[in-house]
C-alpha cells in the first residue's frame, strides 16, 4: 500500500496549497459518476474522519457548501459555493438556488497528480 505521506509529489501539492491563499488541494475519488461511492464507503469516510480529529487540530471551521456537476467530459470547472448554512438546509428541502448568498468560482488544474493511488486503505 502507498503512504501518501512519503510521496514528494504530494507533499509538494500540501505545501503549495498552505503557503497559498489562492490555491486549494482537492482530492475527488473516482473518475465516473457513481465509482466514488464503491471507492469511499460511509465506513471508510467515518473512520478518515475519525483519524484527522484524532490526528489534527481544526484551524477554521465553516458551513459550506460547494457543487460541482458533471458534464459528458468529467467534472464541470465551475463550482459553486453556498455560503451558510441556513440557505444549505433551504437548498436541500427545494433543490434550488434562488435568493442565496452564493459564490461562483472557475476551477483551474494548476497540476495534477499522475501516480497510481490504490483503493485498499482500510
Amino acid at each position: 500500500m502507498i503512504n501518501l505521506l512519503e510521496d514528494k509529489k504530494i507533499d509538494d501539492f500540501v505545501e503549495k496549497s498552505i503557503k497559498s491563499n489562492n490555491i486549494e488541494l482537492e482530492y475527488i475519488f473516482g473518475k465516473n459518476p457513481g465509482e466514488m461511492q464503491k471507492i469511499l464507503t460511509k465506513n471508510k469516510f467515518i473512520k478518515l474522519l475519525e483519524y484527522c480529529n484524532g490526528e489534527y487540530t481544526i484551524v477554521d471551521e465553516n458551513s459550506e457548501l460547494d457543487i460541482r456537476y458533471q458534464t459528458n467530459n468529467g467534472t464541470s470547472a465551475t463550482r459553486c459555493t453556498i455560503k451558510n448554512l441556513s440557505d444549505i438546509k433551504k437548498y436541500c428541502k427545494t433543490d434550488s438556488l434562488t435568493d442565496m448568498e452564493l459564490i461562483f468560482i472557475e476551477k483551474k488544474n494548476i497540476e495534477r497528480y499522475d501516480g497510481e493511488l490504490r483503493t485498499e486503505y482500510n
